[in-house]
């Protein structure tokens, strides 16, 4: 007889709380500072942190923390160039147009990325995240019946051992 499979979805993961704790912490993570700030002045983070910390060891370190940090920047405008034009042609339809304006958007706001303030980029990056968390939640509400039922059918497969394929079938075997 198979043992059933438990199912993935409705399962806590079972793991020491010490080591789970320890790495959800910001100071695990290493982005606070372990002793308070002297003389009371604010402490650096991130990358500037990192680069003040380092040369007095390792004199070429700036130099290889700033590479890092190019390619980290060029690695995610490419990512989010290419996801998002993803997103663009699958709400718009895939056409040369729809493509052609996205890119022309992209290369828009890539192009002003190092002309406007920091504060004015942080702005519309908050306003532009804002926007697609309204239309997120507008498309969980929008299918929320749709995850209820799916969840209820899971559910009973879970309760009755009984999946929709194997009752529709003429075999005694089960896929759960």
């Amino acid at each position: 007889m198979l043992a059933r499979r438990c199912p993935s979805g409705l399962v806590r993961p079972v793991e020491d709380e010490e080591t789970s704790q320890d790495a959800r912490t910001p100071a695990a993570a290493g982005r606070v500072p372990k002793s308070p700030a002297p003389h009371g002045r604010p402490t650096r983070s991130g990358h500037p942190r990192s680069h003040h910390a380092c040369p007095r060891s390792l004199p070429w370190f700036p130099y290889l923390l700033t590479i890092a940090v190019l390619l980290f920047a060029f690695s995610t405008i490419i990512t989010w160039g290419y996801y998002g034009l993803k997103a663009w042609t699958f709400l718009l339809r895939r056409s040369r147009t729809t493509e052609t304006v996205y890119k022309l958007l992209f290369t828009a706001f890539v192009a002003l990325g190092p002309v406007l303030s920091l504060s004015s980029l942080i702005s519309m990056a908050d306003a532009v995240l804002f926007l697609l968390a309204v239309i997120n939640i507008t498309g969980l509400y929008l299918l929320a019946p749709i995850v209820k039922k799916e969840l209820d059918s899971f559910l009973t497969v879970i309760r009755t051992g009984i999946s929709r394929r194997s009752s529709a079938s003429s075999s005694p075997t089960s896929d759960v």
